[in-house]
């Protein structure tokens, strides 16, 4: 029997989130398993592309800013069409959609992938909004610890409602290879140009290393795009930084990007389970990262990479001097963080905890 999956997401473009169910579309097996996504907002074509398969049904609800719901019964009408085995909606931005789709026959899955802001966690609002919803949810799919107690503590759910599936990489695609000694130190940061992603950390950071520890050796590559480009890149500017710094917005040869570089930096305020990380360290890459979200669980600090108090512009510069002035060590950990990601985090063994999910819910 084939198992029917309704992906229900906020929206669908460049995100960790939107890259996990990229890859369980493209990783879960054909023959057992179909996926629909609806996406609350809209979806970015360059993005759907990286889905394998052309069998994915996408609806577009288009909802307009506000807190309009109209949209929602035009939710439920997809959704009661569909007939899926499973309804799998992801973060508090989907969880509605929970709601107005009781009475439809299906298995209820929902997933906590972190937060926008390291505040969201305590808003009293947020954390009603889940307990109202929680008598609904059949299962739990969490991606970190942080998010295992939140749940636990703050929003009541049974312990065995939850399951804990770390985010795995696809180690072909990200694929090691062996880093050519540079005269610069190569660094690279991806990901969305929003506020939680904290990348003026990263500038005021290497602006203390170039101009108060006189380190000129270095370079940072800005991978994304989005609404904070502009104030970036006036920052850069402002910091001049501009010999030292360049932002190249979104690509598709991240894995190549990684390749090349010697550093991978993740600045964030707030942080699930970072797949940019994973891929990082399955490329051999050093990370230096904030001690947000579930950082802590994929670099082990101090033999793949350097965790760092998060808004801290004088421990980030430190940790990046640290890899500039010890580049031996600097391999080492990107080396010691492929063979971690080989042991802990493959994409294979993610798939396979979300089959086992999946086809639990078959019969409804």
């Amino acid at each position: 029997m084939i198992t029917h999956v309704c992906h229900i997401v906020y929206s669908f473009s460049t995100g960790g989130l939107e890259n996990g169910i990229v890859n369980l579309i493209n990783k879960l097996p054909v023959n057992e398993f179909r996926h629909s996504i609806i996406c609350i907002r809209y979806s970015d074509p360059d993005f759907v592309d990286r889905i394998e398969r052309d069998d994915v049904d996408i609806f577009h609800l288009n909802k307009p800013p506000g807190k309009g719901i109209f949209y929602l019964f035009r939710l439920r009408q997809i959704v009661k069409n569909l007939k899926p085995n499973v309804i799998h909606t992801r973060n508090l931005s989907t969880l509605e959609a929970q709601l107005i789709c009781l009475g439809i026959k299906a298995k209820r899955v929902h997933g906590e992938h972190g937060w926008d802001s390291p505040n969201d966690r305590f808003n009293k609002k947020y954390q009603f909004i889940r307990r109202i919803v929680r008598p609904f949810i059949d299962q739990y799919i969490v991606l970190s610890q942080e998010s295992y107690q939140y749940l636990r503590h703050q929003i009541k759910v049974k312990p065995s409602k939850i399951q804990l599936i770390v985010n795995g990489v696809d180690r072909e695609k990200f694929h090691h290879r062996t880093k050519v000694a540079k005269p610069v130190m190569s660094m690279i940061t991806i990901g969305r140009l929003a506020a939680v992603k904290n990348f003026q950390l990263q500038l005021d950071a290497l602006a203390k290393l170039v101009y108060e520890d006189n380190v000129s050796n270095v370079h940072l590559t800005i991978v994304g795009d989005g609404a904070l480009k502009s104030l970036l890149l006036a920052h850069i500017e402002q910091l001049k930084l501009s010999d030292f710094c360049s932002m190249i917005g979104n690509r598709s040869d991240i894995a190549e990007l990684l390749n090349q570089s010697n550093i991978f930096i993740l600045s964030s305020t707030a942080e699930g389970v970072s797949n940019t990380i994973l891929e990082a360290m399955s490329t051999g890459t050093a990370v230096i990262a904030t001690d947000v979200g579930a950082n802590r669980d994929l670099v082990e600090h101090g033999k793949t990479g350097i965790i760092v108090p998060s808004n801290d512009i004088m421990a980030m510069s430190e940790a990046m001097k640290n890899y500039v002035d010890e580049p031996q060590e600097c391999r080492l950990h990107g080396e010691q963080g492929r063979v971690r990601v080989d042991h802990l985090f493959s994409i294979e063994r993610m798939v396979e905890q979300y089959a086992a999910i999946y086809r639990s819910c078959t019969v409804v």
